[in-house]
């Protein structure tokens, strides 16, 4: 299996959470919203309804609060000088001050040790969440203060990546002390330079062919998606 591992090694003042312009609600392809503020890597990032676009989970973005949220997921953050990990509930999202916060599903390393099965307790996430074979990311950080952001290719349509399992004994292997799952399957892009890095899974439409992924298949296009990690 082939991917990425991204390692930031000055990162909190160059990393930061973005909505799309116009906000929740408004699918964006992480190139745009890349190029637009400047980042030299980026991802997709959290969660959404595909239907409506609408975020899934708490967002804040370079201090700004974008999406507040009681649902139970796990929540990777940037307050004052340090990375956090955790559940947090609507008041500790307003009242905390973070800088940067977006939700995942499922945390994969706590501490240095897998975490998943405790995680998808909490977050009432299902058994077949879990195995479900496919493109992954997940962002966290080591015992270096390195912010990490590890993406495994895949292909949907075909059952081709990792499940969670995998994803987080890969994490740890790789240093990880923290790893939180964000959103995979087709959503997963890496952009470094305007370059799109790994394998997309969704079909180009004719006039999607400049969003066409060079790694993947012939006619597969990075898909739209809200939020994305940008580091500048």
């Amino acid at each position: 299996m082939t991917g990425h591992l991204m390692v930031i090694k000055n990162p909190l003042s160059h990393l930061h959470i973005l909505p799309p312009e116009g906000g929740c609600g408004v699918r964006v392809r992480t190139t745009i919203t890349a190029r637009a503020a400047g980042c030299v890597l980026a991802t997709n990032a959290g969660f959404f309804n595909v239907e409506t676009g609408a975020c899934i989970g708490n967002l804040i973005s370079n201090g700004k609060v974008i999406e507040v949220t009681d649902v139970q997921k796990i929540n990777f953050g940037v307050i004052a000088d340090s990375f956090v990990a955790g559940y947090v509930n609507e008041s500790m999202v307003t009242k905390t001050g973070f800088k940067q916060l977006v939700a995942g599903a499922v945390w994969l390393v706590r501490d240095g040790v897998k975490y998943v099965d405790i995680s998808a307790k909490k977050e009432n996430v299902g058994h077949g969440f879990i195995v479900e074979i496919a493109p992954r990311l997940a962002i966290g950080w080591n015992s270096k203060g390195e912010f990490l952001i590890l993406e495994v290719n895949g292909l949907e349509f075909r059952d081709q990546g990792y499940d969670l399992y995998q994803m987080a004994d890969l994490s740890i292997k790789l240093g990880f002390e923290n790893s939180i799952n964000l959103d995979g399957g087709g959503s997963v892009t890496v952009d470094y330079n305007g370059v799109i890095l790994n394998t997309c899974s969704d079909n180009c439409t004719p006039s999607d062919k400049q969003y066409a992924c060079p790694a993947g298949p012939t006619g597969t296009c990075e898909r739209s998606v809200t939020s994305i990690i940008c580091v500048m």
